[in-house]
């Protein structure tokens, strides 16, 4: 993992608190657990921009937290995260047949997701362009806030999300940039710098973000 590699080059420990698949908003949760658990002096905050219009869903596979805004303040929803196994389900011939099948977990997933789980892989509770309120006005100055009171460094990694990213996608990944920019917020964009070398190399592309 690219943290390890981190550790490597600094000589110093490097703790990995990533989870695939979150969206930013359990991303700033977490840190935030982490924070009040271990002697840190830098907060390294990475994420893809589809990170951030998963801020929008209350279920991603499974039940996961997410924020409400009421009255311009985020409310936290979803808490405690209820368990989305059903027994009955798991009791299914077939399910018990197959074991576990990624391959056919994907399958179910795509094309019968009612039979298989019982609802849709994705579940949205706020329109379009509500990520990016949540993720850039409120969660980043949180946590902004939060790590200028501790006296820790935070520096955002904004990294390409998928072989050839929709608009929607750079935008958001453009204006996460820009609030980083108006809070005084240390980034990295390696959206833009690997874009600039796969205009030179499509092959990168495929290299990079192939599955």
């Amino acid at each position: 993992t690219w943290p390890a590699r981190l550790e490597q080059r600094l000589q110093r420990p490097v703790w990995n608190g990533g989870v695939f698949g979150y969206s930013f908003a359990q991303t700033v949760l977490r840190a935030e657990q982490l924070l009040d658990r271990l002697p840190i002096d830098t907060l390294v905050v990475s994420l893809i921009p589809y990170d951030i219009k998963r801020c929008e869903m209350s279920k991603r596979f499974t039940e996961v937290p997410w924020y409400d805004v009421v009255a311009g303040e985020l409310v936290l929803r979803n808490v405690p995260v209820p368990d989305s196994a059903d027994p009955a389900r798991n009791r299914q011939y077939v399910r018990q047949l197959l074991g576990y099948s990624a391959l056919c977990d994907t399958l179910f997933w795509k094309t019968v997701p009612a039979w298989w789980v019982g609802d849709q892989s994705e579940v949205y509770v706020h329109a379009p362009g509500t990520g990016s309120v949540i993720a850039d006005d409120k969660l980043l100055d949180r946590l902004a806030a939060t790590c200028r009171r501790r006296g820790i460094a935070l520096l955002l990694v904004l990294q390409g999300g998928v072989p050839e990213p929709a608009a929607w996608e750079w935008a958001d990944g453009e204006k996460l940039l820009a609030h980083c920019r108006e809070i005084g917020v240390q980034f990295l964009d390696l959206q833009s710098a690997f874009g600039v070398l796969a205009a030179a190399d499509p092959s990168l592309r495929q290299k990079y973000f192939a599955g």
